[in-house]
Formats: C-alpha cells, structure tokens, sequence
C-alpha cells in the first residue's frame, strides 16, 4: 500500500494545516457537533486534504459514504446513484456522496444534483482544484457552502514528515538542509511531500549515509511547478506578475517571471501582458509617453470636446484631429501608427461573449455577427483604449472622421 495511503488521518483532528476548518472551532467541527452536514464545495490545491475530509466527515457524523470522480461518470450514472439513495433513505440511511474533481462535470451533470440537494436525498460535498466562481454554476453554490483549503504550511509539513517516519519506525535518511528542501520543494502539496519521502525510503536502507540537500535534489530529479494553461494558476501568477511590476518590485517580478516561463508559459503571452502594462500603468502615470508614438486625445484635441477633457492626455502632439502617417516614433519593433490617429476596421465580427471562450492565440470572432471589431484608438481616444488588445465595435455602415484603415507600405 502506497505510504500517502497507510499515513491517512483517521479522525478529523488529525487532519494537519486546515485549522479554520478542523480545529477545535472550526467549521467542519461544528458541524459534525450538530449531527447534520450541509452540501460543502472543498475548494483548495493538490495535496491539502480534500478527500480525506471528506471520508472524515461521513465517519464522524454517521453518514454513509459514497465516492465518485467527474471524470468517470455521466448523468445515467448519477441517476441510478440518486435512485439507490432514496431507496436508502427510506431505511433512514444519511448519504455522503464526495464528487472528486467535480469542476470537470458539465452544465446539465452539475443540474442533475440540484434536485437530490434540495430534498435531502444526498449531502454533496464536491473537491476542486479550481475557483468554483468560475468552474460551477451558480444553482449550486447557492445550495452549497465553499470551504477554502490552505496549502499546508511548514509545521504542517513537517509533522507529514515525522508520521511517515513513525509508520515506518525509522528516520529519514537525510540531513536537515535536506528537510527542509524537501519542505520546499513540496510546496505546501501533502501527497507531494509524502510521495518524495517513500521515495527516498525505498532508495535507501538504514546503513546508507543520510543524503544532504544536493544528493537528495539528484534522487528526486526535476520536479515540474504546479501550473496550467487557463485556469486559476495562469490567471494567478500573471496577476501576480502584473502587480509586482506595477509595484517596481524588481526581484518578486522575475521570480512570477521565471515561475511560468519555467512551467511553458508561452512567452508571446507574456510580452503582451508586458505590453500592456506599459501602456496602461507606465502609460498612464507618464502620459507624455503615449503621445510620443501616438496621436490621441491630449491638449490639442481637448478644447473641441470640453465634455471630455478631464480624460485628455497632458501632453501635445500638435495635432487636434488626424495627424499624417508617419507623425510619430516608431513602436519596439520599429512599426509606426499601430495606436491611435483613427480606430482601424477589421474583419472580424463582435460578440459581447465570444472572447470568454476563444482561443488564445489569434482569436478570429465569431462566425457571424450584426457589428464589426475596431482597434487600436484615435486621436478621440484616451489611454485606456489605446492598446492593440482592447476591442470597440460598430456597424459596418458607420462613417467617422476617427474610424478607417492602416495600410502596409513596402
């Protein structure tokens, strides 16, 4: 039996690291104290103990226990399980149904529990990786309390670590610099931590030298940061990166950096999302900037439309309305009037939610729509919409003295 399997808590007080919710006042405790579970949602990272509370909870509130993954059942599946709890229930049988990976059931699945939920024919509790705002429906988080988990933390970690090695009834064959890499390395993952450890165990015997933290680096080999491609560890670290870099720390920007270039982050995204902050923060907190390589709407343009000239530019390019091609620096890559002087028309048609879902690279539209996608801004155009990724929208059949075409000249 693998070692995470044989080190599984046997009561909620042993559950290390989630002390809101296991502790002595915790919420989970409370509510085994008062004999009734709610539907929870257990929304938190690898490794921090979602399906051993889970299995928990049913032992300690009397309830039995019933496991499925998302990934693996359909809605014929979950009916013949519904059928078979309500028969059960009738012989006063409470069922705990625990939905691993839940995120990964579709609308009309994720439909199909809310009537059990309502009439007390299950008590759901579902784990996700994922922020359950985005990935469930909002019917049920409203029949559900979301409970947050907390990477384990250091002490957490350490006592995983003196468990194994009370299981086993022998240390780990390693020195201290090596714990606490390997503390490190896990990165507040339980299942991690403890999968290193078995690992090193197996390696080595109890007459080996214990290892120090280079040797035991070598053992385990590379392990690839926790990191996807479109759901929350993306959104988090290119946040992250964005705030650091607006916050001028120099070092925690290159470690984001680093963290998704490290994981495969495709580099092209992140040079936008550089891009983008310097025209929406160095931009704007130095608007002389911007009227360098573009003609927007600065102090020139402001005296024609006064209803908006709280948003001008303090700048001047002395140009009020269109200025000639070629009036302006040249962008980085040595292309000029890509920002401003006239929104330009492309082919592509607008929808209000097509770019929620799109690909992420070169989004082309939808397949059909009533009004066409403009870029780039105008000389009419503050900075906020000056950046080649913001989209505006209009009829094809509108005319503007801001609206037209950038040509290519070879």
């Amino acid at each position: 039996m693998p070692l995470a399997e044989r080190l599984r808590p046997q009561a909620l007080a042993d559950i290390v690291g989630q002390p809101h919710l296991t502790g002595a006042e915790g919420s989970l405790t409370r509510f085994v104290a008062s004999g009734h579970l709610p539907s929870i949602i257990l929304w938190g990272p690898p490794g921090s103990g979602k399906t051993s509370i889970a299995r928990l909870l049913a032992d300690a509130a009397g309830y039995r226990f019933q496991a499925i993954s998302a990934v693996f059942s359909g809605v014929a599946d979950l009916k013949r399980l519904f059928a078979e709890a309500r028969d059960q229930g009738l012989l006063g049988e409470r069922l705990l149904l625990f939905v691993d990976e839940i995120h990964r059931f579709n609308l009309a699945q994720l439909d199909a529990f809310l009537p059990v939920m309502e009439d007390g024919t299950i008590t759901l509790v579902g784990a996700t990786t994922q922020n359950p705002s985005f990935e469930l429906n909002a019917a049920m988080l409203s029949r559900a309390q979301t409970l947050i988990l907390r990477p384990l933390d250091e002490a957490a970690l350490g006592v995983l670590l003196d468990r194994a090695e009370q299981t086993l009834g022998r240390a780990l064959p390693i020195d201290a610099g090596a714990r606490a890499m390997l503390i490190e390395r896990a990165g507040g993952d339980g299942r991690n931590l403890i999968g290193m450890a078995e690992t090193i165990f197996i390696a080595l015997g109890d007459g080996d030298e214990p290892l120090n933290a280079a040797a035991t680096a070598a053992l385990l080999g590379q392990r690839m940061p926790a990191y996807d491609k479109d759901r929350d560890a993306h959104f988090n670290l290119i946040s992250a990166l964005h705030k650091t870099m607006r916050g001028s720390d120099v070092d925690a920007a290159l470690y984001y950096l680093a963290r998704m270039l490290v994981a495969g982050e495709d580099p092209l995204y992140v040079l936008r999302r550089i891009t983008r902050f310097a025209v929406e923060d160095v931009g704007m907190a130095d608007p002389q900037a911007l009227v360098q390589h573009a003609n927007l709407f600065d102090q020139d343009a402001a005296p024609y439309w006064p209803r908006w000239s709280q948003h001008a530019l303090t700048g001047s390019d002395g140009h009020a309305f269109t200025a000639p091609v070629g009036s302006h620096a040249p962008n980085a890559w040595g292309v000029q009037d890509m920002l401003g002087n006239v929104w330009e028309w492309v082919s592509d048609w607008h929808g209000d939610d097509y770019y929620a879902h799109s690909p992420r690279k070169d989004p082309q539209g939808p397949a059909q729509g009533t009004v066409r996608v403009r870029r780039g801004g105008s000389w009419h155009t503050w900075p906020f919409y000056a950046r080649c990724s913001f989209r505006n929208w209009n009829d094809p059949s509108t005319r503007y003295t801001l609206v037209g075409i950038r040509l290519l000249r070879e």
